[in-house]
């Protein structure tokens, strides 16, 4: 499917498949090419290592969807990682869908200066909505 679709760069993917895909070795080069826009859903705590694999695979990303329905605490940590894991790279966009404490919510660029590498200056945008962080 993918030799067949050269134009393919938005995906959207259950977080399963995802890993089954970069198992694959031909299969995972041609993601890494191609991918700029990925979505993922069905994530799992169990999931969160992987998380790793998908930001040292997918450099290239300018927007990553990640749609999870697990605990507060486990959405502040994959907030963090994702920021942590493309730091240096020219990510446009992240959107993490899941609930957070109100405390985080009502204050989450504080929260963000005050848990990660971004500082009160640096340029971002971040909103919580419908269950829908978006940075």
């Amino acid at each position: 499917m993918l030799q067949a679709t050269p134009n393919l760069d938005h995906l959207q993917i259950t977080f399963s498949c995802l890993m089954t895909s970069l198992n694959h070795i031909f299969t995972c080069e041609l993601l890494q090419k191609r991918i700029l826009i990925l979505e993922t859903t069905g994530f799992h705590e169990v999931d969160f290592i992987q998380l790793e694999i998908i930001a040292q695979t997918f450099i290239h990303l300018h927007n990553f969807n990640l749609s999870l329905e697990n605990s507060a605490s486990l959405v502040k940590s994959i907030i963090l990682k994702v920021l942590s894991f493309w730091r240096h790279t020219n990510i446009r966009g992240v959107y993490i869908r899941g609930l957070l404490t109100k405390e985080v919510s009502n204050d989450l660029r504080q929260w963000l200066v005050d848990h990660s590498h971004l500082g009160q200056d640096d340029p971002f945008i971040i909103k919580y909505t419908n269950n829908w962080i978006s940075m």
